[in-house]
């Protein structure tokens, strides 16, 4: 029998992958179990669409357009549903129940990030939920209101050598975004660690520091490849070798840090002191030194850049909307008289400062995006719509905070539409303005996530960024230089990545 000639054996190779790849496009779009949900039609055939966007650092913004077009849920993949409802956030990050009746989390996105070489040993990348409780209900004890309030000496000791630096440097063009990773990442080495990274005394990032902004952009660009095997090897040729070595120098330094800080004698009250009593313990309230290791590489970026981000976001909007800024500034130097005044406590009552912390939140939300999960195996109903098992499944933050379908004139920084209607006398304002947004959907808006996997450090994150406010407006006056339209086009790998926020501060007072 003759053998088939190359030509014929190449069309034939051809029609059948065609063919392969029409069938598969045509059951995706009309066959599959998802079809019934609105999205564009090459997003509902392939990833790549999706892949494209996260490559570009615009994929955030991609998903709030898909949104606007196609309404509150769609589909952003062939197996993967956005929602942007306020009852989804429980719906998904809540306990839901199974086939079964039983209460159940849904499980986390194992492709969410690309996953540790050696294996998650931490509460943010254990996908099992029993082991992931464990070690939450240890690292508990050093978050509590009792933890913060042992803590506050050494976040206001960090928050007044900022104050001194920037007195140092008034009158000149400063960047701000640059300081406030300055006075964070200062001060979660000093909880966590034992020690500063010496970014306010220099100036300047710690040079690991600013290695972790590669990190995270490799680990979110890597995290991507997982969703091509069995083409992922290939894929992650083309990741700089630097960059998937990042991780295990990071833990390194952790490591050697960590170390250290076990070394010192004298007592203090940070977060390694809260936890040491579980250390290696026995029973469930436990944790290895494995595990804590790998939990304290995750704490000290997570603890700052989140905080950071809102506080550059919140300073950009107040410099562009002199009305709101001068409402904060009032509220805040009328309530204090002396900079010993201002403490974790006493900021807590501050209202506007508060609506312009949620606004802030809102617009320009700490980690824009989504919290994949999993649907159970039975399927599960969110905000009312049936969606089959094994289905990814996520609230877009960023999309869900920006919708029309959410606020009223959701793209203005208007930190009014959170506050009470009794609140407006007290700030001089039109009652008519809360009637405007009365029928936002604030619940949507949920910076530190929900459920028993949300951040576990919101009580410090939300204490340190009322805190540095209420200096800086309290100390300074601010004007923004050259930063204008600022937040226009920042790209997103998991995090935003910021561009200087250059400002010019003016002098009011110093700390006694």
């Amino acid at each position: 029998m003759e053998a088939l000639s190359p030509r014929p054996l190449v069309l034939l190779i051809l029609l059948f992958t065609t063919t392969t790849l029409l069938s598969i496009a045509f059951y995706r779009l009309f066959l599959s179990p998802l079809s019934h949900i609105p999205g564009p039609p090459l997003w509902c055939i392939s990833r790549l669409p999706f892949a494209y966007h996260v490559c570009l650092g615009r994929i955030t913004y991609a998903i709030a357009s898909l949104h606007d077009k196609y309404g509150p849920v769609v589909r952003v993949a062939p197996d993967e549903i956005s929602f942007t409802t306020p009852e989804a956030w429980n719906d998904i990050y809540g306990m839901v129940k199974s086939k079964d009746g039983e209460k159940i989390q849904m499980r986390k996105d194992p492709d969410l990030f690309f996953r540790p070489s050696e294996g998650s040993k931490d509460m943010t990348f254990e996908l099992d939920d029993v082991e992931h409780a464990r070690q939450r209900r240890v690292f508990s004890h050093a978050f509590s209101d009792k933890s913060l309030r042992d803590q506050e000496p050494i976040i206001e000791s960090y928050i007044n050598k900022m104050s001194d630096r920037l007195h140092e440097v008034c009158g000149k063009p400063v960047n701000m975004s640059a300081w406030f990773n300055y006075v964070l990442f200062d001060t979660s080495g000093d909880l966590v660690l034992g020690d500063s990274f010496g970014c306010l005394e220099n100036g300047a990032l710690h040079p690991w520091i600013n290695s972790l902004f590669s990190v995270t952009k490799g680990i979110t660009l890597m995290g991507m490849t997982q969703r091509f095997w069995p083409l992922t090897p290939i894929l992650m040729f083309f990741v700089p070798k630097k960059v998937r070595n990042m991780e295990n120098e990071h833990r390194a330094l952790i490591k050697e840090r960590l170390e250290k800080r076990f070394s010192k004698t004298t007592p203090r009250q940070d977060i390694i002191t809260a936890i040491a009593p579980f250390l290696n313990a026995s029973g469930q309230n436990s944790i290895t030194t494995t595990e804590l290791y790998h939990n304290t590489s995750i704490l000290v970026p997570a603890g700052s850049e989140t905080s950071a981000t809102t506080l550059t976001g919140l300073l950009y909007y107040l410099l562009s909307n002199p009305q709101s800024l001068c409402l904060l500034k009032d509220e805040i130097r009328s309530a204090f008289s002396n900079a010993s005044d201002i403490t974790i406590e006493s900021v807590t009552s501050l209202t506007f400062q508060n609506a312009a912390i949620s606004e802030a939140f809102r617009l320009f939300t700490p980690l824009p995006g989504s919290m994949r999960r999993i649907s159970p195996p039975g399927g599960s109903t969110i905000s009312g719509i049936y969606i089959p098992g094994n289905t990814i499944v996520a609230v877009d933050s960023y999309a869900a905070s920006h919708s029309s379908s959410n606020f009223h004139n959701p793209e203005a920084f208007i930190p009014e539409r959170w506050l009470a209607p009794e609140d407006m006398a007290t700030f001089h304002l039109d009652e008519e303005i809360w009637v405007d947004f009365k029928d936002d959907k604030k619940s949507v808006v949920q910076p530190f996530s929900k459920g028993s996997r949300n951040c576990i450090g919101q009580r410090l994150a939300m204490a340190q960024i009322r805190l540095i406010v209420a200096r800086l407006m309290w100390e300074f006056d601010f004007e923004l230089e050259e930063s204008r339209g600022w937040v226009d086009g920042i790209k997103v790998y998991t995090m935003y990545e910021r561009p200087p926020l250059m400002c010019r501060l003016t002098p009011l007072r110093r700390r006694e």
